[in-house]
């Protein structure tokens, strides 16, 4: 992914997740995308940031394809003197559940490079 793109604006990139609600009765959810930046923690970098939500309905014993966006933008930082700039390096992505991830459960993670 190229930071540099002239489609700064839209997505970077995007990202399938199948949920699959096993129970017996029909459930809403919400799946969470986060993004871990490279410098995670260092400089005033947030350890993760949400960069996408969406709200589910999942039937009992039904599967749901949800795709979840990055924008360019997500891929930057502002600068103390309020600049935006890119933010190029290995970045680790994150997919959950509402109801799982609050009992840490059920996140699976990806990692990609902006250049």
């Amino acid at each position: 992914i190229r930071t540099w793109d002239e489609r700064a604006a839209g997505p970077a990139t995007e990202f399938q997740v199948q949920v699959t609600n096993t129970g017996a009765r029909d459930a809403d959810d919400v799946v969470l995308g986060f993004l871990t930046p490279p410098d995670a923690g260092k400089h005033g970098a947030p350890l993760k940031s949400l960069f996408a939500f969406e709200r589910i309905h999942v039937a009992a014993g039904a599967t749901v394809s949800v795709t979840l966006y990055p924008t360019f933008t997500d891929l930057t930082a502002v600068t103390a003197g309020g600049a935006r700039v890119a933010r190029p390096g290995e970045y680790t992505v994150s997919f959950g559940v509402g109801e799982a991830a609050r009992h840490g459960m059920g996140f699976v993670t990806h990692r990609f490079v902006a250049e």
